[in-house]
């Protein structure tokens, strides 16, 4: 083992320079790739969380060049190996984007290394830019996995009186022991009310991202990426890289109304049961109608893609041809009962392609297996990708599988 010098963040560092003049072609492309970008919706918060209002990707739109999401971490990651050696004195590599820091940290809090994981959060994810509420929702969940749970509900009361809120459902297992606790009561509540004053100004929203090509005068497919249960578009568009996704198609990140988080969202808060479907349905059928009024869809070229709570929608819904699509991409889908063959046997005289993609280790397996299998039977047989040693959460060749999905839909 040898120490990593100030070097390495140089290079990092020039990386992250040279990569943020690409960006400048962002105000019309996408990683040079040819995308038009479309819209700028907001994350709005209440008044006391006005300092963490952020415009959806900082993409840089209205011609300010910034450094996009993706860079800064890359940036900071380079200043802290510059400032800091010891952190670099590895032979593993270090994580670089807050994706990573968050996975690294939850693979640490998996094999119970709490202390490690939040050494980890302590030491780099502080310098990364735009991340406060990130760094105390994930010290929050490890604090309380670990069962340090006075050291959580101070991190929690920190939070609130910065304007954060936090998705915390009490009668979870995860609280037993703190449930009866008056002061956890109180953080709860005030917790909801903090929910409850950002909720009334939230609604359902979209980002648009178009070819470079594009014309009114033409019609495009259509590819919706639905986020998952306390996402974003935000971490929608972190995960379901356009370039991946394509150049000669509409792309369109959609986004509940329901705030879970300080910056995350849910599909299927309107009922008691949270995993109930039907006003999530209605907020994407309202998402998809204003974007065909908007854009110059080819409505039977339609794809609909999402992971967990996303990954159910596009499922369920391009099965049930609730929205007329020609495929769909469903990861981890939060199904708990599977398609029945009888939906399989509709969506296949319709020719509806798709692809599930789930964890070996995920709960979603077995369900999205039953699924897989009654497509089969309905002679439409699914891509269906099995990740050995993964559970909640993207394979590590993701990039890759959406190109190879895309094309299997559209050949």
């Amino acid at each position: 083992m040898r120490p990593a010098l100030g070097l390495t963040g140089v290079f990092l560092l020039v990386m992250a320079a040279t990569s943020s003049a690409d960006h400048a072609a962002k105000v019309h492309s996408v990683a040079n790739e040819g995308f038009l970008i479309d819209n700028e919706p907001r994350i709005h918060v209440h008044p006391a969380g006005a300092g963490i209002v952020r415009s959806i990707g900082n993409l840089g739109i209205k011609g300010k060049l910034m450094l996009p999401s993706q860079l800064r971490p890359l940036l900071a990651v380079g200043l802290i190996l510059m400032c800091t050696p010891t952190f670099a004195q590895t032979n593993e590599p270090s994580p670089s984007t807050w994706i990573d820091i968050e996975e690294t940290a939850l693979t640490l809090v998996e094999q119970e290394k709490f202390d490690e994981a939040l050494a980890l959060v302590e030491q780099l994810a502080p310098k990364l830019q735009d991340r406060g509420f990130e760094v105390s929702d994930l010290t929050l969940n490890i604090l309380f996995e670990a069962g340090r749970t006075e050291e959580a509900l101070t991190v929690w009361e920190k939070g609130l009186d910065e304007g954060y809120f936090y998705f915390v459902i009490p009668r979870s297992d995860t609280f037993d022991g703190v449930r009866r606790d008056e002061r956890f009561r109180k953080l709860v509540a005030r917790n909801n009310r903090l929910r409850e004053m950002a909720q009334r100004e939230s609604k359902p929203t979209y980002q648009v991202i178009k070819p470079a090509s594009f014309s009114p005068d033409s019609s495009y497919p259509l590819v919706m990426i639905i986020h998952g249960g306390n996402q974003s578009i935000v971490k929608a568009m972190e995960r379901w890289d356009p370039t991946a996704i394509g150049d000669d198609v509409i792309i369109a990140y959609v986004q509940s109304g329901w705030r879970a988080d300080t910056k995350g969202y849910r599909w299927n808060l309107g009922g008691v049961d949270i995993y109930s479907l039907p006003t999530a349905q209605d907020e994407v059928i309202g998402l998809y109608r204003e974007i065909v009024e908007k854009y110059p869809v080819d409505t039977s070229q339609v794809t609909l893609a999402g992971f967990s709570q996303g990954g159910n929608l596009a499922l369920v819904m391009a099965a049930e041809g609730t929205i007329p699509a020609r495929g769909f991409i469903a990861g981890c889908p939060a199904i708990r009962t599977p398609l029945s063959l009888e939906t399989a046997r509709a969506a296949a005289a319709r020719g509806l392609r798709g692809t599930i993609f789930v964890g070996a280790d995920d709960w979603t397996a077995a369900p999205a297996e039953t699924t897989a299998a009654n497509f089969e039977q309905a002679g439409n047989p699914l891509n269906h990708i099995v990740a050995e040693g993964k559970g909640h959460e993207f394979p590590d060749n993701f990039d890759e599988m959406l190109r190879e999905s895309i094309k299997q839909i559209y050949q």
